[in-house]
């Protein structure tokens, strides 16, 4: 005997379902009916043949950080201080603090610190181009002590 392929569907139900705040809707929901492959042998007995579904696609398992720190590590790490970075971190400070004592002191606050940087600055005076020239100079006064204090950092960190 020939093998026979026979496909039986199972019937469609309806399921109504009210909803308690508006008794007025219904919701309709109809369940789809899946298809089964029955083959036919010449023996009596039957062999259901079920449609795989697709495979899934799997991602890679990234690895797990460790969630304990151990203080070894950070120990053995030495940290380097760059010398430019932090003279010119310094000499923008120091440039900014003369210009804006320097201005106060046009107003008449702190004249006695005014004082005491025209005697400590060559180029500095009250007037304008002796302000630009005083915080040009404390810029490179603060640049220099800046790169000296991080090279001494970077010296007696080995």
């Amino acid at each position: 005997m020939a093998k026979k392929k026979v496909v039986r569907k199972r019937a469609k139900k309806k399921i109504t379902i009210k909803k308690k705040s508006s008794p007025k809707k219904k919701v309709v929901r109809k369940k789809v009916a899946k298809k089964r492959v029955v083959k036919k042998k010449s023996s009596s007995k039957r062999k259901v043949v079920k449609k795989k579904a697709p495979k899934r696609k799997t991602t890679k398992k990234r690895k797990s950080t460790p969630k304990t720190v151990s203080l070894t590590g950070v120990f053995k790490t030495r940290n380097k201080i760059k010398p430019t970075s932090l003279g010119l971190a310094l000499a923008a400070v120091a440039a900014l603090m003369t210009l804006l004592v320097s201005l106060l002191s046009r107003f008449g606050y702190m004249q006695t610190m005014a004082s005491k940087l025209a005697e400590c600055r060559f180029f500095y005076s009250p007037k304008l181009l002796g302000i630009l020239l005083g915080s040009l100079e404390s810029a490179v006064y603060a640049f220099f002590i800046g790169a000296l204090i991080a090279w001494l950092y970077n010296m007696f960190a080995k």
